[in-house]
């Protein structure tokens, strides 16, 4: 996954544990594309300081992520889903009571697997 939308998913997920400049220059540095030396201007901090925040905080994120999984499971959800919905519309038009009940144990199977999750 490219770095900058790894970031927005772990900001979007994460975020809200974040506070103050750490929080402040990852905003800044990723989704209003300002420089180092735009963001230490606005911190009030040296352009290696607001280095070391960013990856600081990246590094938090991802460990974040490394332990609680959110990301990476609603990622898995989203793709069960998407396959239950295509076996749902499949099952609409199956030809015969074998095709039906194909997609229903696969149905059921896929809901077997979040339930262990």
């Amino acid at each position: 996954m490219e770095k900058n939308v790894e970031i927005a998913f772990l900001m979007d997920t994460y975020g809200g544990l974040l506070k103050g400049k750490n929080k402040t220059a990852v905003e800044l540095y990723y989704f209003d594309d300002l420089s180092l030396s735009e963001i230490a201007d606005q911190l009030g901090i040296t352009k290696q300081g607001v280095r070391d925040l960013i990856v600081r905080t990246e590094k938090f994120l991802k460990t974040a992520e490394e332990s609680l999984k959110i990301v990476r499971k609603n990622d898995e959800y989203s793709a069960s889903l998407a396959e239950i919905r295509s076996l749902a519309v499949q099952t609409k038009t199956a030809g015969t009571f074998y095709d039906v009940q194909n997609f229903s144990e696969k149905i059921i199977s896929i809901c077997d697997e979040f339930e262990q999750n």
